[in-house]
């Protein structure tokens, strides 16, 4: 018995090991059907509260799975034009501003220039690319929105159309994973897993969106405060970067400092921004998050990294913003369904054994 046992857990690591290895290539592969996909299950986790709420105002649960769905697509519309736009336009800069300053540091004497003389001519350089190149820009930009445009709204209508799909069956799906169960235990345990995934993911997502809005309000506020351009952009990066942590806030300092310096043509002035917000993610990161959230649902940082690598190399930036999501539904689940003991394994322990009861109790 004891043989057999460990005969199946075998295959069935030798099995894991092997769907490891190919996933990434898989996922890549197949992006255009597992990022709608993905993105899909975070949307439908994120919108489920909301469509339970507006159910418990009698609404019926197809009409509320709709609204549902459209105030999350109007919201990623406002985001659209009032964040990503303006955000292009920086990140199309940003190459122009390479340049010149590394121009500017081969030239003899460079080291002495004050930052307002660079600066100045930052902006000159700036404006004559500008010109010179607007032809070629936006015949290049229409040609690449005219190709890209329809692909990338066919994927956010995909996702959007599963999401809602998931919506206004997630009761019936619930009801049938209870009802198809043999015993009474497992249906009691199926019935508290289902919920508790469901309320733990929800809760863990929800408090995220809520400390990352509030995140985009203070920086919108700091942004307008020390005269930058487009605070609502600011606000905007700050809270969807925000996802990703470590990374993003590192990216958005990067940028609130080179922003910050080129228009104040002083170092410390022109640094202030970044410091104040690398200040706010200090107290958001070690001391908010962590009190609201608990220890429960905290993530090793090493996971984290590896998540964003892993999800931001097969999917790129999307990837990125999906990333933790899916590490906590899949923690969450693992919390529940029990984690394979590969160690204990290794020594002799049952590869599922002692997760299983802890997953019971």
């Amino acid at each position: 018995m004891v043989i057999s046992q460990r005969r199946s857990s075998a295959i069935i690591l030798l099995l894991s090991c092997g769907l490891l290895l190919a996933l990434p290539f898989v996922l890549s592969a197949g992006q255009d059907f597992f990022l709608p996909v993905a993105a899909a299950v975070v949307i439908t986790i994120i919108l489920a509260p909301v469509a339970n709420v507006l159910q418990k105002l009698r609404i019926p649960n197809i009409i509320a799975s709709f609204i549902a769905i459209l105030l999350f697509a109007g919201l990623l519309t406002l985001a659209i034009f009032m964040i990503f736009q303006p955000a292009l336009d920086l990140f199309e800069q940003l190459p122009i501003i390479t340049n010149f300053v590394t121009r500017k540091l081969a030239e003899p004497g460079s080291l002495a220039l004050p930052l307002s003389t660079i600066s100045a001519g930052l902006s000159d350089a700036l404006r004559s690319s500008a010109e010179k190149e607007v032809m070629d820009q936006t015949s290049s930009m229409f040609q690449a929105v005219a190709f890209a445009t329809p692909f990338v709204i066919g994927q956010i209508l995909l996702a959007l159309l599963i999401s809602y799909l998931m919506l206004v069956s997630r009761v019936k799906f619930h009801e049938s994973l209870i009802r198809d169960r043999v015993t009474i235990s497992a249906t009691r345990k199926a019935g508290l897993a289902v919920r508790e995934i469901s309320k733990s993911v929800s809760h863990y997502l929800g408090t995220v969106i809520v400390i990352n809005f509030c995140v985009g309000l203070v920086v919108t506020f700091g942004a307008w405060l020390f005269g930058l351009e487009s605070p609502l952009m600011w606000g905007g990066l700050a809270a969807i970067l925000n996802f990703i942590p470590y990374v993003g806030p590192l990216v958005l300092a990067v940028l609130l400092g080179i922003t910050g310096v080129l228009d104040e043509g002083a170092l410390v002035a022109g640094l202030l921004p970044a410091a104040a917000y690398l200040g706010l993610q200090t107290i958001e990161a070690n001391l908010i998050t962590p009190a609201v959230l608990g220890e429960r649902l905290s993530i090793n940082p090493v996971i984290i990294i590896i998540a964003v690598s892993f999800f931001s190399w097969i999917w790129g930036l999307v990837g990125a913003l999906l990333s933790v999501p899916l590490v906590v539904i899949f923690r969450i689940l693992l919390n529940h369904t029990g984690t394979p003991n590969i160690i204990g394994y290794l020594l002799g322990e049952p590869l599922f054994g002692s997760s299983m009861r802890r997953a019971e109790k």
